[in-house]
Parts: structure tokens; C-alpha cells; sequence
């Protein structure tokens, strides 16, 4: 074997070694650049949580603040209702409607203040029609200045779901103006429950195929 020889060998030797060496180091930093990602994903979860922190004590305090004057509305209606004669139903309507809407939005100041510390919540059957007649009936002042007509298509007999009743409510009012925005110059807005079983499961837990 020449000294020729043996040099190319001993060349390409190294030159294996080296591609090796590029090839770890290339690996290296993709590996670098993955834990820098994944550094800086968690750095923005952190910055986020304790913005949402921040955001769920300020709704809290904002929501005590507002419920002290719903309850002294809430107990002026009362007042009224009593003293106005049962005879007069155009205004005892009007001030029971009042009474609901206070209830609600009462409500969602105890879901803003359950933001801050959230709260299990409570689950019942209920009557899905009678849920949105109430959602309508808080939408109702709404609809109307906004030239919404409602077309009601209920079951009979009405169906009956697992819910928190005041978490529906609110999707349910938020569904109805949601629909009277995208109706800026008034329109119909049509209502309607209906019954299906369900039966097979889905890859989503808990979820159902509709027959």
C-alpha cells in the first residue's frame, strides 16, 4: 500500500467523520430550535394565564359593583308591583318583564364573578321551551325596536335537556340578538325545537349519532 493510498484513505475517513459530525449537529440545532419554541409557547401560556387571572378579579369586583344596584331595582319593582292595581295588567307586565331582566343580568354578574372562581355547575332537566319563552321574553323589547318578527315552530311535548338553566339562558339571549344584528333592517326570526334520539356513539365523548 502507498503513502498515496493511504492518505486518500485516511481522507475519506475524515470526511465521513465530518459529514457524521455536520449531520449530530444539524440534528443539535433543530433540537435547539424545537426547546426554544416550545420555551417560548410556554412563556406565552404563563403571560396569558396570568392575564386571565388579572381580567377574572377585575370582572369579579366589576360585577359586585353592579349587582348592589340591580338589587335596589329589584326591590323598587317589587315596591311598585304592590302598589300598582292588578286591574292595570299592561304595566304589571311590563314591571314583571323588568323583574326578569334584572334576574338575568343578575345572573351574569354571578357568572363574571365565577370567572375568577369558577363554579360547578348546576344541572337540571329542563323544559327546552319553557328556556327559550324566558330567552324571548328578556329579547323581546329588542326584537321589536329592531322590526324582528318571532316565528315560534315548538314541540309539543316539549323536549327536555340536562342544563344549567342560566347558562343556556345566556346563550340562548345571546343567540336571539346575535340574529337581530345580522338583520339590521328587520326580518323574521324563526324558532324551533324538535325531538331526535340518539343513539350511536361518535369518536367525541360523550356525544351521539342523531337517527
Amino acid at each position: 500500500v502507498t503513502v498515496e493510498t493511504r492518505l486518500e484513505e485516511t481522507g475519506k475517513r475524515f470526511e465521513e467523520q465530518l459529514q457524521q459530525k455536520n449531520i449530530e449537529l444539524a440534528s443539535t440545532a433543530e433540537a435547539l430550535q424545537r426547546s426554544h419554541a416550545e420555551l417560548k409557547s410556554a412563556q406565552l401560556q404563563l403571560i396569558q394565564a396570568e392575564k386571565m387571572e388579572s381580567l377574572g378579579n377585575q370582572a369579579a369586583s366589576v360585577a359586585h359593583e353592579i349587582k348592589n344596584p340591580l338589587a335596589t331595582l329589584q326591590l323598587g319593582i317589587n315596591y311598585l308591583l304592590k302598589k300598582i292595581p292588578s286591574t292595570d295588567r299592561n304595566i304589571v307586565v311590563v314591571l314583571q318583564e323588568m323583574l326578569d331582566a334584572i334576574g338575568c343580568a343578575d345572573a351574569i354578574m354571578d357568572r363574571m364573578e365565577d370567572f375568577a372562581a369558577p363554579k360547578q355547575l348546576v344541572m337540571r332537566e329542563e323544559d327546552l321551551n319553557e328556556l327559550i319563552e324566558g330567552a324571548l321574553k328578556l329579547v323581546r323589547l329588542a326584537l321589536t325596536d329592531a322590526r324582528i318578527e318571532v316565528t315560534r315552530e315548538l314541540a309539543d311535548p316539549p323536549p327536555r335537556v340536562m342544563a344549567d338553566r342560566t347558562t343556556i339562558q345566556q346563550v340562548l339571549v345571546n343567540l336571539f340578538m346575535n340574529a337581530a344584528h345580522a338583520m339590521p333592517k328587520g326580518g323574521r326570526l324563526t324558532v324551533r325545537t324538535f325531538h331526535k334520539e340518539m343513539t350511536e356513539t361518535t369518536h367525541y365523548e360523550g356525544s351521539r349519532k342523531s337517527t
